[in-house]
């Protein structure tokens, strides 16, 4: 207990990015896996554990990346949050100490006055820059956020309509038909609405694979069972051995992919 209560006194003596880094070696999250559960590159995760601010965007997106970062690692995001505040305000008033007292040295001299002159053109041209490049950064930003967002939820979708659409693959005896022995059975088919259809005789040859159209109609033979694929089966009226098949025990979002035998 004692040497648990050390540890975390330990951490609390850390600065923001030093604190971050011991919380997540004890996770045992390497800084890929923070960076692929973050949804950024790995490099940002190295700048915010190394409070490298210059190399990190707009104060407001690298905090909304230390609160996920801080409820991946189960600590209190507020604290991590106002940590980042103090140190990057510190990192702020540092950086701009230096012009002030450049300025103030040149103003002590008479013939600095061009020079300072200059100098502040320039810096107002830097100034220009800078804030253009902010900009394209943050729209770059919120671009590639917004990206990365829609295609999480395209995945999302996409996964959940795989799940939803998967069928069972069974083989269907027909209840309550009976059909003379033969060699060769046959398959009518009559389509209502655009269909996609395969379907594929015992011995695994596919006899067919397209779509048809409202209208027309097929007709196939070949030896049972035929594995059959139907899209919409609602569109289709089936005919087995001229046996009228009702799809709609075995339809399931539409669809119906199973195996008829006699």
């Amino acid at each position: 207990m004692q040497q648990a209560s050390s540890s975390i006194q330990a951490a609390h003596d850390l600065s923001l990015g030093q604190r971050l880094k011991a919380y997540r070696e004890q996770k045992g999250l390497s800084v890929e896996q923070v960076a692929q559960q973050l949804k950024i590159l790995p490099r940002m995760v190295e700048d915010i554990e190394a409070e490298n601010y210059q190399a990190l965007p707009e104060p407001v997106f690298v905090k909304g990346y230390l609160r996920l970062y801080a409820d991946l690692l189960s600590v209190p995001s507020q604290e991590i949050c106002h940590l980042f505040d103090a140190a990057y305000t510190k990192h702020h008033t540092e950086a701009h100490k230096t012009t002030p007292q450049i300025l103030q040295v040149l103003e002590t001299n008479t013939h600095a006055k061009p020079v300072r002159y200059h100098l502040r053109q320039n810096h107002k041209w830097l100034t220009i820059a800078i804030k253009v490049l902010l900009l394209v950064f943050i729209i770059g930003a919120i671009v590639a956020g917004l990206w990365q967002s829609t295609l999480f939820r395209q995945n999302q979708v996409a996964n959940s309509i795989e799940s939803s659409t998967h069928i069972e693959n069974r083989t269907i005896a027909l209840p309550n038909v009976t059909t003379p022995r033969q060699s060769v059975d046959t398959l009518n088919l009559r389509f209502s609405a655009q269909t996609k259809l395969r379907i594929a005789d015992a011995n695994g040859q596919e006899l067919v694979n397209t779509t048809k159209q409202a209208g027309e109609t097929l007709s196939l033979q070949g030896q049972s069972p035929f594995a059959i694929e139907l899209n919409p089966a609602t569109a289709v009226e089936f005919r087995f051995n001229n046996n009228v098949i009702d799809l709609k025990p075995y339809t399931v979002n539409g669809m119906v992919n199973f195996r008829l035998s006699r």
